[in-house]
């Protein structure tokens, strides 16, 4: 009786621990299909960075999934998932600047166009 009591609690350890290691492996696998997106914000008239220009990625369905503000030299980058999505880039004084754009799978690195900010219309 010992025995079999003993083997059956090794044989559900191993199980536990396969499961709990199928786990992880999945959750990374997950997380290593993330794209990360990068792309620089610039004064169309100026030709300089536009620091702190807010960013923001929506969805097919106009739902935000990221947001992030470029830094001194106007870059910014945000991690995503594949599918396809809407940016906006804007700054006070500057019309929103919007580009829409596809991440396929497999894409570790994703490089947006330079984007150039116009004066705002009056």
């Amino acid at each position: 009786m010992t025995t079999i009591s003993n083997t059956s609690k090794k044989n559900g350890m191993r199980e536990k621990a396969l499961v709990l290691l199928l786990i992880i492996v999945c959750v990374f696998n997950l997380r290593a299909q993330e794209t990360s997106v990068k792309g620089v914000v610039f004064d169309y008239s100026k030709k300089q960075a536009v620091e702190f220009a807010a960013i923001r990625v929506s969805n097919a369905d106009s739902v935000a999934v990221a947001a992030t503000s470029s830094d001194k030299d106007g870059q910014f980058e945000l991690k995503l998932d594949q599918g396809k999505f809407l940016l906006e880039a804007s700054f006070l004084g500057y019309d929103t600047f919007q580009t829409s754009f596809e991440i396929e799978e497999n894409t570790p690195v994703f490089i947006l166009d330079s984007i150039f900010l116009l004066d705002k219309s009056i």
